[in-house]
C-alpha cells in the first residue's frame, strides 16, 4: 500500500488471527474483509490453514485482477485529492455489499454510474452544465481542463473565486485545496457561502463535517444576519415599496437581492459607502452588512461615517458578543445613547431649548435640523464655527436640495477626517 491510509474493517481486528486476515485482504485486494469473510477465515486459520493459503486464494481471485487493472486509476484518484472515502461510503451504502474498497468501487463502477466522489463535485450537473461529450468522465475533465477554464464542479463551488481569494496549494486543484481546508473555518467555497464562516460552531456528525453542508439550502447571509439586530425590517420595507407590496421576508430579500442593488438595511448602514471604504467587500463580492457584522465592526470599520463602533462599544460597555450597531439600533430612541463622540442628545436638546421626546431618534433629527440651524450637537463640535470656516449659511429655500446624511456640517467634518 506504500504508506497509504487503510480503511478500517467492519469492527476492526480484535486479536492476532483477525489482524492477519485484515492484513491479507488490505494488501492483496485493497479492502477489509466483510463480516462473513472474516468469520470464515477465522475458522480456517484456527483449524491450521496457513495465512499464505489465504493470500494465494485472494491473489488468484477475479477481484485481485480487477484491483490490478484499477490500480493506476486509484493512484490518480488519490493524487487528485478529490475523493472522500468516508463520505462515499456513507452516501452509497450499497458499496459495502459489493465486497471491495470504496476507491476501487469508484474507479470500476462509481464514475461510470455518475456517483459523486465528494459532496462538492456533482458529475451529473457538471456534464449537463458544461456540455461534455457522451461517455466523457466529468471528474477527469475537471482535473485536466475544467478548473483551468473556470468551470464549477457543482453550483456551490467557484474555483475562480476561490483561487482569487485564498492562497492555497497550487499543485492541487482549488477544489482539492478546499476539501483539505474546509473544516478549518478559514475558507469558503464561493461568495454566496462566505457568511457561513461566521455561523456559530455546532457539533457536526456523520458526513456533515463542514459548516457549509449544514445550510440545507438556506442563504448563508440570511442565516448569519437573522436575529443579530442589525437589520431593520420596518425601515427596509418602508424604503422598498416592492418588497412591502410583495409581503415577502425583507431580510431574505435583502440577502438575495437588496444588497446588490445598494439598498439600505437600516438608517445607520450605507451599503455603497461601506463597500467603497472597504475594498475587500468588492473583491470578495459579498454582502456588505454581513461583512460588517462578521469582520468590519471588530476591525473598527464604520457602517456609515457617523456611527463609530469602537467609541460606542467603549462608552456604553457593550458586551463583546453583541454588535455595537445592534445595541445602538435597539436603544437609539431612548435619548441615552449617541452614535459618535460629537453628538450628545442631552446637550443638543438643551441648546435647542426642548426636552428629549421618547420614541424619537435625536441624532436623525439633528441631521435634518443641522442643515440650516446653528445649534452645536455637543461640546466637542462647534457647528456654527465650522460652518463659518467652511461653507457659510445655507438658505432654507435650498434645504430640499440637500441630503442630511451627506450635507450636515458634522457629517461633512466626519467624512473629511475618516480614514
Amino acid at each position: 500500500m506504500n504508506g497509504t491510509t487503510r480503511e478500517p474493517g467492519p469492527d476492526g481486528p480484535r486479536d492476532g488471527v483477525e489482524a492477519a486476515i485484515f492484513e491479507a485482504f488490505l494488501d492483496v485486494v485493497d479492502r477489509p474483509p466483510s463480516r462473513a469473510e472474516l468469520a470464515e477465515w477465522v475458522g480456517k486459520l484456527l483449524r491450521g490453514i496457513p495465512v499464505r493459503d489465504l493470500r494465494a486464494i485472494l491473489e488468484a481471485s477475479g477481484e485481485r485482477a480487477m484491483a490490478g487493472a484499477a490500480a493506476a486509476d486509484i493512484r490518480r484518484l488519490r493524487a487528485s485529492g478529490l475523493f472522500d472515502p468516508a463520505w462515499y461510503r456513507y452516501r452509497y451504502p450499497d458499496v459495502a455489499e459489493a465486497g471491495m474498497g470504496v476507491e476501487q468501487h469508484y474507479v470500476l463502477f462509481g464514475a461510470a454510474e455518475d456517483r459523486a466522489p465528494n459532496p462538492w463535485f456533482d458529475p451529473v450537473w457538471y456534464r449537463a452544465s458544461h456540455g461534455l461529450a457522451q461517455g466523457e468522465d466529468p471528474l477527469v475533465h475537471y482535473v485536466s481542463a475544467g478548473e483551468a477554464q473556470g468551470l464549477r464542479p457543482s453550483p456551490h463551488f467557484d474555483p475562480a473565486w476561490y483561487r482569487a481569494n485564498y492562497s492555497g496549494d497550487t499543485r492541487r486543484t482549488a477544489l482539492a485545496d478546499f476539501l483539505r481546508r474546509r473544516k478549518t473555518r478559514t475558507v469558503a467555497p464561493c461568495a454566496a457561502m462566505w457568511s457561513a464562516l461566521g455561523l456559530p460552531d455546532r457539533p457536526l456528525t456523520g458526513v456533515e463535517d463542514d459548516v457549509f453542508l449544514t445550510l440545507a439550502g438556506e442563504p448563508a447571509d440570511w442565516l448569519a444576519l437573522r436575529g443579530e439586530g442589525v437589520f431593520d425590517e420596518n425601515y427596509y420595507a418602508l424604503h422598498s415599496g416592492d418588497v412591502l407590496a410583495s409581503g415577502g421576508d425583507p431580510l431574505r430579500h435583502y440577502c438575495e437581492f437588496g444588497w446588490r442593488e445598494n439598498r439600505q438595511p437600516n438608517f445607520y448602514f450605507d451599503s455603497r459607502w461601506y463597500a467603497a471604504t472597504n475594498p475587500e467587500v468588492v473583491r470578495l463580492g459579498v454582502n456588505p452588512l454581513a461583512h460588517y457584522l462578521l469582520l468590519g465592526e471588530a476591525e473598527g470599520r464604520r457602517p456609515i461615517v457617523f456611527f463609530d463602533p469602537v467609541w460606542y462599544r467603549t462608552t456604553y460597555e457593550v458586551p463583546e458578543e453583541r454588535s455595537a450597531l445592534a445595541h445602538f439600533l435597539e436603544h437609539r430612541r431612548t435619548g441615552k445613547v449617541a452614535p459618535n463622540l460629537y453628538f450628545d442628545p442631552v446637550f443638543y436638546a438643551e441648546r435647542r431649548g426642548e426636552k428629549l421626546r421618547p420614541g424619537r431618534d435625536p441624532f436623525a433629527r439633528f441631521l435634518v435640523n443641522g442643515l440650516t440651524e446653528d445649534f452645536s450637537p455637543s461640546e466637542h463640535f462647534d457647528l456654527p464655527a465650522w460652518r463659518r470656516r467652511n461653507t457659510g449659511r445655507v438658505s432654507r429655500h435650498f434645504r430640499h436640495l440637500l441630503d442630511p446624511a451627506v450635507d450636515n456640517p458634522l457629517v461633512r467634518f466626519l467624512l473629511s477626517t475618516y480614514e
